[in-house]
């Protein structure tokens, strides 16, 4: 029983650790973090499947998942773009932060597939320029913020507050109008 236990807690920091996020803190990673590089977040992620088959096998590896061949990139990106019913996506009307959204969205991905992370979502945003990143503390970390264009696809904010540094910042919030754009863009932030 310690066992899956400690599965559990391991699989919970290659989760948070697969979407470029300190599982210690919970915030994102700065862009020249060790975590924030996507090899690294995907061989977390791929770690994430591999201990949820143990977990759901009771603590013990199956033989045939080690040799289960995985599709390409190519393939899974393929198969995301054909069978992926878009309107099986539960949205709110509330506003939620990026994470929870990316978890909306996998929940309709299925097992087989990678997942996608809310930092990839929010990296696309910020590269098509509906999000600005600025450099913060020493310069060495980013974080991401509001720019003129968010307003135009649902993105807000709200004030929070860190609760191990006391550092005062805005989460960028996803609306209704935000997360059917990020849904309707899905195909290429993949």
């Amino acid at each position: 029983m310690e066992d899956l236990k400690a599965l559990k807690l391991a699989r919970y920091y290659m989760s948070a650790m697969s979407d470029g996020i300190n599982p210690l803190n919970g915030e994102y990673v700065a862009e020249n973090d060790t975590i924030a590089n996507e090899r690294v977040q995907k061989c977390c992620a791929y770690m994430v499947d591999v201990v949820d088959k143990i977990i759901e096998n009771g603590g013990y590896m199956k033989l045939e998942f080690i040799d289960k061949p995985r599709c390409t990139r190519k393939q899974r990106d393929e198969f995301i773009r054909t069978s992926l019913n878009k309107s099986e996506i539960v949205l709110s009307n509330e506003p939620i932060g990026v994470n929870e959204l990316a978890r909306r969205i996998n929940a309709v991905f299925g097992k087989d597939i990678r997942k996608i992370s809310g930092a990839k979502i929010a990296a696309w945003l910020a590269e098509e320029d509906y999000l600005d990143v600025i450099k913060i503390g020493n310069g060495k970390k980013t974080r991401k913020i509001l720019n003129g264009l968010s307003e135009q696809v649902g993105l807000t904010s709200r004030e929070r507050v860190n609760i191990e540094t006391g550092e005062v910042y805005n989460q960028i919030l996803y609306t209704r109008k935000a997360q059917e754009f990020v849904v309707e863009n899905i195909d290429k932030i993949i």
